[in-house]
């Protein structure tokens, strides 16, 4: 096995993170840009670490980040930025309330199909170096703001998930980046099909949300904020008599839910944008009106009571 890592030294390429970087995605790209596999660089950096591959990033050990900090002349604090768990720092006011907005992602030999890191085609095609972005793991990012197309999170020509830090053992011996391209297949994401968000009248409301997350907004009112939307999606939405009627008010496309008793998180990308827009125009209606829905109001009432 090839290797350039040596102890106590600064490794040879030490890339330094890109803006809202994931922490494995930087991993990636570390390893390659001092030849090894991500495997491989795991491997010798982690002998004495209990990894788990497929939590990384929401769970990263401190003697990883000791060990990444020491070689590549990075500051921890730097470093565990990259990480999940970082965001519970600036986003939202506790852990339990954030973990309910990370999407789950499952190693691969579980054969899950349905999660995955999500990803924007044109981001990656227009990156002049690609990388998965943290904020592509939050549940209620559904769309590129800046793009304003919908995120994908699984490959659209296998199926599979996307997981930036695996890669099959053929795909190696050929070079092809994960970060680029899929990990079972090889099909180049950045030619992922592109669907662009139509406007709707609820747009603002959802656009207003993605803001305060990239604005770090941190106080209660916005922590309601998010929690209620959550709240609502989970416990109302999916079980609505009224979504296609809703949706002809909204000008989207009525998107059935598949299945109404799992998370909002652990639903699809187009389930999770239809939901959460239409949570936020209820609630937003609701509040205009004075007449709160007795559903938000308990909603509301409970979480200002936490």
């Amino acid at each position: 096995m090839k290797t350039c890592i040596f102890p106590n030294k600064i490794w040879p390429a030490h890339p330094h993170p890109l803006p809202d970087e994931l922490l494995t995605s930087w991993i990636v790209r570390t390893a390659f840009a001092n030849g090894l596999s991500q495997y491989e660089f795991i491997k010798n950096i982690s002998k004495s670490i209990n990894i788990k591959y497929s939590n990384i990033d929401q769970s990263t050990p401190d003697k990883l980040l000791d060990i990444l900090s020491i070689h590549c002349g990075i500051s921890i604090s730097s470093l565990y930025s990259l990480s999940i768990a970082s965001l519970t720092e600036f986003t939202f006011k506790n852990e339990l309330s954030f973990k309910n907005w990370i999407i789950p992602t499952r190693p691969l030999l579980k054969k899950v199909h349905n999660f995955g890191l999500q990803f924007c085609p044109q981001c990656i095609s227009n990156d002049q170096i690609p990388y998965f972005r943290r904020s592509w793991r939050l549940a209620f990012l559904t769309y590129c703001p800046e793009h304003r197309v919908f995120l994908h999170q699984c490959c659209p020509f296998c199926g599979f998930p996307i997981t930036s830090l695996f890669s099959s053992s053929s795909l190696k011996t050929r070079g092809i980046n994960p970060l680029t391209h899929c990990t079972k297949c090889g099909f180049p994401l950045s030619q992922s099909p592109i669907e662009s968000v139509r406007p709707n009248i609820a747009m603002n409301y959802y656009d207003n949300m993605i803001n305060n997350y990239y604005d770090a907004l941190n106080n209660f009112p916005s922590q309601i904020t998010f929690d209620a939307i959550r709240l609502w999606a989970n416990t109302h939405i999916s079980k609505y008599k009224y979504q296609n009627l809703y949706a002809k008010d909204l000008k989207v496309a009525y998107t059935p839910i598949s299945n109404p008793y799992i998370p909002i998180r652990q639903h699809s990308v187009r389930e999770r944008y239809f939901s959460i827009l239409l949570s936020l125009w209820i609630i937003a209606n609701n509040q205009n009106n004075n007449s709160m829905h007795s559903g938000i109001k308990r909603i509301y009432t409970t979480l200002l009571l936490l």
